[in-house]
């Protein structure tokens, strides 16, 4: 067939055009006749009506080369004509031979000038040449005569009557070419035998095969001979092909066809040539006989059959001829033995079995030419072809199991899926025709490769039919191909047994098939339900899905998912998955599973195995599990690959991997189904926390797989009963931010650059030191970098960061959700006694030892980087939950010891410079788990214990940024180990005062010595004169702030304190992104905190003294809180003046605070009072005293408290003769109630006057007794003698997350009670004589819970001590009245959720303290169901994380700003002191109500405001000075307004500055000595005294 009859659809056309076609594709390709044959007619009648408008051409079914001769040859013009008779004397027999040939030449040359007689007469005399049988010269010159005669145009019919009987006379077979030649000229290529009447075509038969052969001898010969051929072929080529045409236009250009006989003989003569040439041409010639045959008349019976047989021979073996061997064939199918052709092709494909001597050809001719049929069916005049008989005759010649009689085959079927005939193909049933193309195409589905072969490069290494395929291979693939792709262009004119017997063809030729094919097939599939249990053969078809579409791994991606799709389907289906569990299915889907190479193939499939595997019998579970946890070949090779050209900077870790392996894959797969097995299944959740153990420590496999291993693994937490569960997210950001896991990417370059910039010079410095040969001890201790200087002096400067391969924000940790709740089944210990549980399945526990022990293993010896960080970053939250570790002890223990000992000498992994991570950032990560393990403390020695602290305190000041965490993890454990830090509070003390001029950690240090001075058992063995550093401690931090502010650069403190790099903190980002007023204005509230805690810590230490230790420290300390200004003078400012009054009045005296009495005087017989109040000093003294018995009442009010005395004068009884001092003084008129006989001031005199002079600033100055000292003082009064915070207190149930539902809570759980207990005491708040911060009995309540010491005092407001009203008040807004006004809240959450800081919203609200069970409480534990009528709890079992939460610009000052674990005993002692710091920042920094002074600092203004304004009124009232004196007072007594050397000082910190310009605090008392210029002036008390 030809491609031009493949590209062409099927057409009717008539008989006449076919036969054009035919003619001009055999004309094609030869040149044209130099000189055109004059049309004339033959002898005879016209030609059918059919062949009219061909018969003026003469190269209809030939060559047009035969006229090449038409030109006669010429003698040269310089040459003699020769004489006729010369000529004819010459060439007569009587000559010799030698010059009768040469003769013969000459005539023949110049023949064309003589006549026709002349010609014929030499022809006459010199015709005995081409007979001579002993020269071959000589037959060779007369054959050019007879040839030249022949050309002769003029001729008369006996003349070519008599060259005609020469013609065809027998000649040696050289003479054969010129008889061709001769005979094509006399008749004039056919078209003229009027010469004969006898038959050529017999004539001309019999030259075939001897002309034949003298061809092939001279093929032959040349071709051994390997020269040149000349003209194409040669000369003898074309006369053969002149033969053939000659013999064409015989038949077709006569009037009446050749007789059967003639035909036969000819035909038997070109069977013969076509059995035995190789040359293509004498087949075309051949063929165009052939056609001529069987155009112009009716093959002859005998020569049919071979005819027929030729074709086929000729169709199969001669594919260049394919196109003229079609067309011959079609016009024998029109002929009038078209029925006898189609049966007798049958009958060659029926004897293919019963002859072996049949010709292979004539098979493959037979079923080529079935196909040529089929191509053209339809047209007018094609026989009628039935659809079984061929597929019988079919299916007979595919028994000869030759591939190539299979590929014709198939194209056959192509063309009964095509074309015309494919409407008949549809009404037949196709069983049939399937096994045909099935056993025709066996040989390229046999030598497919494996549909397990992992690879496809692998079947080139296989030489047993997986190489290269051969070109039957190919052309059996191709035509397969075209079949399917044929089947599915009529797919839906199809019915369903033939979709039935084509989904066999498609499963069978499965790697033929293309992805639209395959995606038929597994619609069919789906449609006809064939995978799915209820089909009969529903398990064959399911193997034939696995087998041959969805393990081989050369498969097209789309289809192999396509597969899995149907088989998922059918899986699914109702009571389907057991059934396929039955018959092994799983298994077969991990036959080669790790050698799969398809990454989007194996997420499909590993979801899918998955999903099964909760349906999977115990045996193929493990074997999933373990096929899972097997390593996949492809990561193998990319590592290998990785491993040789990645840099050796990067080879620690896969961060330059950008590709997910293969290996997270089913990882991700193992994950979950850990989260689907957790909750009924707690066998498969062992054996798969095992295997997700081994890979995350197994060092060969890929970095993310590892990771996803271990992001289940730290995720993992136990509830109060020990019921696992699955957090979704981490409690680590602090941690993450330290290691740069926080940061969006298209913001991490300029954050960067500056990190970079605070490195570099650090680097250098760092380096420096190296060179000198001197370095810290931490730095002997490392292991050092390699020494390169690029690596040492520009690894951050030219650092450029790298994506990290896990960061906090990716969209998620896990794969999937975990459980919302804990499995009853799989636990984290088993109970020493059994609980009942409402399930009494067994319990597994998880071998959480073997996970610690891994962790453990990957501290100290992992050397992965992102592996590493991820360790770092998760391990402290997950011991957070200690119950998770109860069965780990021994682990537990080991870790501590790894922990504490990698610290100690530096031996944890070194970041290198890409991951932008300092050695100081490990360090602290490690410090934090550390801190973690301190709830552990019940199962370590003391000397483990004391380890612990030594650690913490080799973190202070060690490395840049751990100082913060240490100090804080020392806070708790001064409450859990109180032992160890009191062993060791010395050294911290000494490590504290090295760094308290860091100003980002003196606020740490300052909190954790307020903790400290409060905690009496811890440092109880420091003696008198080791407390002192801790006075030198906020000293020195005093002189530090001072001298800041005297060096012109008060904002020193702000910048230093604000972070300058990730590692520092929380909430250091968002510092960093926000404007510079908010900066400054963040500053100095931070600075101020710290200043004003300073003394605040002072005072709390100094009350710790024992009272005959105070004194000793009074002079030390008031020396080093006087500074020199810039004029030199001696300058104490307001808080120094506050805490020098503190210690005035607790110095000698541990009494704690005094009252007045309720009524005085208590008797009417003391009789009348008088009172009178001056300022002395820094303090108001209001002296009240009964006129009778003396009896006073003396009020000093300072600015640290307020004392109430009595002084009373020991009169002596008047003696009897006893004069009076004055007249009337004793009359006995005067009773005793309304005598007076003292005044206040006396009582004053006798406490403060002596006869030497009193310096005029020491001497009191009296108050008028005026409304506005009156009301000076009953405001004065109002103030409190100690600082009052209020907090809020707030209780969380299970699963409360509206704000209504908490506030409308009442009561709590035990250890919440526990809990308030220990935060106070409870008061009733009816008549209180304490400030109760808004707390009124009639609406808030009669109780609630107050602590006080001598400094501060805290009132508690307890939601769940308010009354609760839901029909008046459904949304608790009387609760929220004080809940929402209190900077600080303490949250109680046991709801087991995650508390949200606006779940209370407030504008007030600054600070929730959150308090949660380490453990999740579990529905199945009541701390309520514990207890028992005669019990009582055991809370020291009990343990809580405590995390502050904050606002967005509220710095994380608190010990708790990072979460911390505290025993249920130290709980409250410890949030305590948390709140009370966090209220005190809220307080200074708050500024809607202007500047926050605490109560003794307010207090001292007060103070200083009255001595002030009586000051300025004496000194307006003076009407003189004292007699020589200057400036002295006036004779009316009042002081000069010069006369006290006054001097403002605030500090900056301490004191804003208003806009004015002018300082908000009144000038200072007199500190400096003032030069007297009168000794009057000093002793006369009168002036001040009344």
């Amino acid at each position: 067939m030809s491609s031009g009859d493949a590209s062409s659809p099927p057409q009717n056309k008539s008989t006449s055009s076919t036969f054009a076609d035919v003619l001009k594709t055999l004309a094609s390709g030869r040149p044209k006749s130099q000189s055109p044959v004059p049309h004339g007619n033959s002898i005879g009648e016209p030609f059918p009506q059919q062949m009219d408008g061909r018969r003026g051409s003469r190269v209809t079914f030939g060559f047009e080369s035969l006229h090449r001769g038409n030109a006669s040859s010429t003698i040269p013009d310089s040459q003699e004509l020769p004489d006729f008779e010369t000529l004819q004397r010459g060439i007569s027999h009587e000559q010799p031979l030698a010059a009768a040939l040469e003769i013969a030449e000459t005539a023949a040359r110049s023949l064309h000038y003589y006549n026709a007689e002349q010609a014929l007469s030499l022809w006459e005399s010199g015709s005995y040449l081409i007979d001579c049988s002993s020269s071959a010269d000589a037959r060779k010159a007369g054959s050019n005569l007879l040839e030249a005669i022949c050309r002769r145009q003029d001729l008369s019919l006996p003349t070519r009557q008599i060259l005609f009987h020469c013609i065809s006379q027998s000649f040696p077979p050289d003479v054969i070419p010129s008889q061709v030649n001769a005979l094509i000229s006399l008749s004039d290529h056919g078209r003229k035998l009027d010469f004969t009447d006898k038959p050529v075509l017999p004539t001309i038969a019999s030259w075939i095969v001897p002309l034949y052969a003298t061809v092939a001898s001279m093929r032959s010969k040349l071709k051994k001979s390997k020269a040149p051929r000349q003209n194409g072929n040669g000369v003898d080529d074309t006369v053969l092909g002149d033969l053939f045409q000659l013999v064409i236009d015989v038949i077709t250009l006569q009037r009446y066809p050749p007789n059967p006989n003639e035909l036969e003989l000819l035909l038997d003569q070109v069977f013969a040539i076509c059995k035995q040439t190789t040359v293509a041409n004498d087949i075309k010639n051949s063929l165009s006989v052939f056609d001529a045959v069987i155009f112009t008349s009716d093959v002859p019976d005998a020569s049919f059959n071979g005819l027929l047989e030729v074709l086929c021979s000729i169709h199969a073996s001669v594919k260049s001829l394919a196109g003229p061997t079609s067309r011959a064939v079609r016009n024998l199918a029109k002929s009038r033995k078209q029925s006898e052709m189609v049966s007798l092709l049958h009958a060659f494909l029926l004897e293919t079995t019963e002859r072996q001597d049949r010709n292979l050809n004539v098979t493959r001719g037979a079923v080529n030419i079935f196909r040529d049929l089929l191509a053209a069916y339809g047209q007018d005049g094609m026989p009628t072809i039935s659809f079984d008989e061929l597929i019988g005759s079919l299916l007979s010649a595919a028994k000869r199991n030759d591939g190539r009689v299979n590929t014709d085959i198939l194209d056959v079927c192509l063309s009964l899926l095509q074309g015309e005939y494919s409407s008949t193909t549809l009404q037949h049933t196709w069983s049939d025709l399937t096994r045909l193309i099935l056993t025709c195409s066996q040989r390229v589905l046999d030598a497919d490769v494996s549909p397990l072969s992992p690879d496809p490069k692998a079947r080139q290494a296989c030489p047993s039919g997986s190489g290269v395929m051969d070109d039957l291979q190919s052309n059996l693939a191709a035509n397969i191909n075209r079949i399917l792709t044929a089947i599915q262009s009529i797919w839906p004119n199809m019915n369903g047994e033939q979709r039935l017997q084509s989904s066999s063809l498609f499963a069978a030729a499965h790697s033929q098939l293309s992805p639209a094919q395959a995606q038929l097939y597994f619609e069919f599939c789906k449609a006809e339900r064939l995978c799915y249990p209820k089909h009969p053969e529903w398990a064959h078809f399911s193997r034939e899905l696995v087998n041959n579409f969805i393990l081989p791994q050369d498969k097209n991606l789309e289809v192999r998912l396509q597969a899995l799709s149907t088989f998922e389907d059918a899986y699914r289906s109702d009571n389907a998955a057991r059934l396929f569990n039955k018959e092994d299915f799983i298994s077969s889907l991990l036959v080669r599973f790790t050698e799969e190479r398809s990454y989007y193939f194996l997420d499909a499939l590993v979801s899918f195995l998955v999903e099964a595997s909760e349906h999977c019998n115990e045996d193929t579970f493990r074997l999933l599990v373990e096929t899972f946890g097997s390593p996949m070949a492809k990561d193998g090779d990319n590592e290998q690959r990785s491993s040789t050209t990645a840099p050796l900077s990067r080879s620690l870790s896969s961060a330059d991997v950008s590709e997910p392996s293969l290996a997270n894959v089913v990882t991700i797969g193992l994950v979950k189904m850990f989260l689907r097995s957790l909750k009924d299944a707690p066998v498969n959740a062992s054996i798969i926390y095992e295997k997700l153990i081994e890979i995350a420590q197994s060092r060969s496999r890929p970095i993310d797989s590892r990771l996803t291993a271990l992001k289940l693994l730290f995720r993992l937490r136990c509830d109060s009963t020990g019921s696992i569960y699955v957090i979704s997210s981490t409690e680590n950001e602090f941690l993450i931010s330290v290691l740069c896991r926080t940061v969006d990417l298209t913001s991490r370059a300029s954050i960067n650059e500056e990190s970079s910039s605070e490195r570099t010079s650090k680097t250098e410095e760092s380096a420096s030191q190296a060179q000198g040969g001197r370095s810290s001890l931490k730095e002997q201790a490392s292991v050092p970098l390699p020494t390169s200087s690029g690596r040492s002096n520009a690894q951050f400067r030219t650092l450029k960061w790298t994506p990290p391969v896990w960061t906090h924000a990716e969209p998620k940790g896990l794969p999937e959700d975990p459980p919302p709740f804990a499995s009853i089944h799989t636990v984290a210990y088993l109970n020493d006694v059994a609980t009942e549980q409402p399930d009494e399945a067994r319990k597994i526990p998880l071998r959480i030892n073997l996970w610690l022990e891994t962790v453990i293993s990957l501290f100290q010896q992992e050397k992965d980087w992102d592996v590493y960080s991820y360790v770092l970053a998760h391990l402290g939250p997950q011991l957070i939950n200690r119950d998770l570790f109860q069965s780990a002890v021994p682990q537990i223990k080991l870790l501590r010891s790894v922990l504490c000992e990698q610290i100690k000498n530096e031996s944890f992994l070194e970041p290198l410079g890409w991951t932008g991570v300092r050695k100081a950032d490990i360090a602290l990560c490690i410090l934090d788990s550390l801190t973690m393990l301190i709830s552990f403390h019940q199962h370590f020695a003391k000397s483990e214990q004391d380890e612990i602290v030594r650690t913490f305190i080799q973190g202070i000041g060690s490395w840049e940024g751990t100082s913060r965490g240490c100090i804080h993890a020392l806070s708790v454990c001064c409450h859990e180990i109180p032992l160890s830090v009191t062993k060791a509070l010395n050294v911290i003390v000494d490590k504290m005062s090295k760094i308290i001029t860091r100003s980002n950690i003196a606020a740490h240090i300052l909190e954790f010595l307020a903790l400290l001075a409060r905690l009496p058992d811890v440092y109880v063995n420091l003696r008198d004169q080791e407390i002192r550093p801790l006075f030198g401690i906020c000293v020195r931090y005093i002189q530090t702030s001072r001298e800041r502010y005297k060096s012109g650069n008060p904002l020193s403190f702000r910048s230093s304190s604000l972070p300058a790099r990730l590692s520092g903190g929380i909430k250091e980002l968002p510092s960093m992104q926000s404007t510079e007023p908010s900066d400054s204005t963040s500053a100095d509230d931070l600075s101020r905190y710290v200043y004003i805690l300073t003394y605040h810590v002072m005072v709390f230490w100094f009350l710790s003294l024992k009272l005959q230790d105070r004194a000793n420290h009074v002079n030390w300390i008031s020396k080093r809180l006087i500074f020199t200004d810039d004029q030199g003078n001696h300058v104490v400012d307001e808080q120094s003046q506050v805490f020098i009054d503190f210690m005035q009045r607790v110095t000698f005296s541990d009494l704690g605070d005094t009252i007045p009495f309720e009524k005085f005087p208590t008797s009417e017989s003391d009789g009348p009072v008088s009172k009178k109040s001056w300022v002395v000093g820094m303090s108001i003294v209001t002296i009240e005293t009964a006129g009778a018995s003396g009896l006073s009442q003396v009020t000093k009010r300072q600015a640290s408290g307020t004392t109430y005395a009595i002084y009373q004068q020991r009169t002596a009884p008047v003696l009897p003769h006893q004069i009076p001092v004055y007249p009337g003084s004793h009359s006995l008129s005067d009773g005793p109630s309304s005598r007076t006989a003292i005044l206040p001031s006396h009582v004053l005199l006798q406490m403060t006057t002596t006869a030497m002079p009193m310096p005029i600033s020491m001497q009191p100055i009296p108050l008028p007794d005026d409304d506005f000292t009156r009301r000076a003082i009953r405001t004065f009064d109002r103030n409190d003698i100690v600082d009052g915070h209020k907090i809020g207190v707030i209780y969380i149930g299970e699963g409360q997350t509206q704000e209504a539902e908490i506030l409308a809570n009442v009561s709590g759980s035990p250890d919440y009670d526990y809990f308030l207990c220990g935060l106070g005491t409870k008061v009733s708040i009816k008549d209180a004589k304490f400030n109760t911060q808004g707390l009124h009995s009639d609406h808030d309540g009669e109780y609630t819970y107050a602590w006080r010491d001598r400094v501060t005092e805290i009132i508690y407001h307890v939601a769940t001590m308010m009354p609760t009203n839901l029909e008046t008040d459904p949304q608790c807004v009387n609760k929220k009245r004080h809940i929402g006004n209190s900077f600080v809240n303490i949250i109680f959450n046991r709801s087991n959720l995650a508390f949200n800081f606006d779940t209370i919203p407030s504008q007030f609200n600054f600070v929730n303290i959150v308090i949660t069970p380490v453990c999740r409480i579990s529905p199945f534990h009541n701390l309520n169901s514990e207890q028992k009528p005669t019990d009582i709890l055991d809370f020291s079992r009990y343990f809580y994380v405590v995390k502050v939460m904050t606002k967005s610009d509220f710095p994380d000052l608190s010990a708790s700003a990072v979460p911390k674990v505290i025993s249920c005993k130290n709980l409250a002692s410890f949030v305590r002191i948390i709140a009370l710091n966090a209220s005190f920042y809220s307080l200074v920094s708050s500024r809607d109500s202007g500047e926050h002074l605490s109560s003794w600092h307010n207090r001292l203004r007060e103070i200083r405001r009255l001595r002030d304004r009586a000051t300025a009124s004496a000194s307006i009232s003076a009407q003189g000075g004292v007699e020589g004196t200057t400036d002295g007072p006036s004779e009316g007594g009042t002081y000069s307004p010069y006369r006290r050397n006054t001097k403002t000082v605030t500090q900056p910190e301490e004191l804003p500055i208003h806009p004015s310009g002018k300082s908000n605090s009144s000038p200072s008392s007199e500190w400096a000595p003032q030069p007297e210029t009168s000794v009057f002036a000093s002793l006369d008390f009168t002036k001040w005294s009344r």
